[in-house]
């Protein structure tokens, strides 16, 4: 993990929506993808959705991974752990994450329009709790990132 102390707060800002728009393109890509029947392509990118969408809410606390596995551990440690986000969507990354993996490297792996609609009816929900969070709220003393409580989805991330 790296603190991203010296990033302005502008730039950060810009960063953030700079994420959400890249969670909102890669949600697209996949459904015109698993439209034209590109399912081994199209199951990466609710992956690359949800994981834009946590570096976006990551970055709001100035954080930032070099690896995706950094992330990955940060969902399940600081958002999951301390009653952010339910279990499931941590099943639900663990699953999207794999998927991904086998995709783009495991030789002959094909995916089956079913296995690729069953992810695509789900991403927006856990973008939409991911960058719900809001960590400039109560401080939570048993909680040492100090990170506040849920709140919705902006309006403006859901066209």
């Amino acid at each position: 993990m790296d603190e991203s102390n010296s990033v302005t707060k502008e730039h950060r800002e810009a960063l953030i929506k700079y994420w959400m728009e890249k969670a909102r393109e890669s949600m697209e890509a996949a459904r015109s993808d698993y439209s034209s029947g590109r399912h081994s392509i199209a199951v990466r990118n609710p992956y690359y959705g949800c994981f834009y969408a946590l570096t976006a809410v990551l970055l709001k606390e100035g954080r930032t991974f070099k690896k995706h596995s950094g992330v990955k551990a940060a969902l399940h440690k600081d958002l999951i752990k301390a009653g952010f986000l339910e279990p499931i969507w941590g099943k639900f990354y663990n699953t999207i994450f794999d998927s991904r993996h086998e995709g783009d490297y495991q030789p002959l792996r094909t995916f089956k329009g079913e296995e690729v609609k069953e992810l695509l009816d789900q991403p927006m929900q856990p973008q939409q709790r991911i960058y719900g969070i809001d960590f400039s709220g109560a401080q939570n003393a048993s909680n040492k990132m100090g990170w506040g409580r849920r709140v919705a989805w902006p309006d403006s991330m859901t066209s």
